[in-house]
């Protein structure tokens, strides 16, 4: 009977060791099965990574198809519905080719829509080619570097910040490193030194007038080289502007703006 104990102990071990290798983080569901068991693994272990650096959830879900109007109600049931209370989601169904990324709880006052689309713009390529552990892992890392930013400045992220440049090497992990910084602040410096400079000029112009100009006509001309002989007051002209009253028509005319604002979706 000892003989056999510990050959099973040691399949018993290896099962156990097997199911918690394959195993999907909570932060990981592909029902679609877009990754292969060690991708699976490898985003698995960067979401944790990217959810813990950002002390919040960042999370992928991908699936065949989905209940409901549209993606982004689906979508946005999981942060309703208590299955995400903080953190940012990016869904993808295979059936339709749509995608959506929503923004749950705090999050919301983290990232605004052109920081979404910033981070939507990066992804979208890689979802298009069928690169979806590219797709991911960058959703994944730009997520956390725009959580990063606000929680650095306390000002909500918009995608301005920075230019990042992403590498994808051969085994199909992602760095994203800060690059050259956009156009518009170069330019913005460009004119904000432009600005100082004329502001100077002017001062120094200023001190190097010597004549003032009067406030009176009067201090401009010489006693005794202007005599009125007679002076009147003639009547020109006047003008008259009349503006109409408004006209009720019995309704408020008022505006209506749709959507939460919390996510963004599309097709791929």
């Amino acid at each position: 009977m000892k003989k056999l104990f510990y050959p099973i102990l040691v399949i018993a071990i290896v099962i156990s060791l097997s199911l918690v290798a394959t195993a999907q983080s909570p932060l990981l569901s592909d029902n679609a099965d877009l990754l292969s068991a060690d991708e699976e693994i490898t985003l698995s272990a960067l979401l944790e990574e990217m959810s813990d650096h950002a002390k919040t959830d960042i999370a992928v879900m991908t699936i065949d198809f989905y209940h409901g109007s549209d993606i982004e109600s689906y979508t946005e049931a999981f942060c309703d519905e208590g299955f995400m209370e903080d953190g940012i989601l990016l869904v993808v169904s295979m059936s339709t080719r749509e995608y959506c990324l929503t923004k749950c709880g705090t999050v919301q006052n983290m990232i605004d829509d052109a920081g979404l689309d910033y981070i939507e713009e990066a992804v979208i390529p890689y979802l298009t080619d069928g690169e979806y552990l590219t797709a991911f892992s960058v959703f994944a890392s730009l997520s956390r570097d725009a959580i990063d930013a606000y929680n650095d400045s306390g000002e909500i992220y918009d995608g301005e910040d920075f230019a990042p440049q992403i590498h994808v090497s051969s085994d199909g992990s992602v760095t994203i490193s800060e690059g050259s910084r956009p156009l518009s602040h170069y330019v913005i410096c460009v004119a904000i030194g432009l600005v100082l400079a004329l502001v100077a000029m002017l001062i120094m112009q200023s001190g190097m007038k010597t004549v003032k100009s009067r406030n009176y006509a009067g201090d401009y001309v010489i006693d005794g080289s202007l005599a009125l002989r007679t002076s009147s007051d003639r009547f020109l002209y006047r003008t008259v502007s009349k503006t109409p009253k408004p006209q009720s028509n019995g309704s408020s005319g008022r505006g209506f703006s749709g959507g939460s604002g919390r996510s963004s979706s599309g097709r791929f």
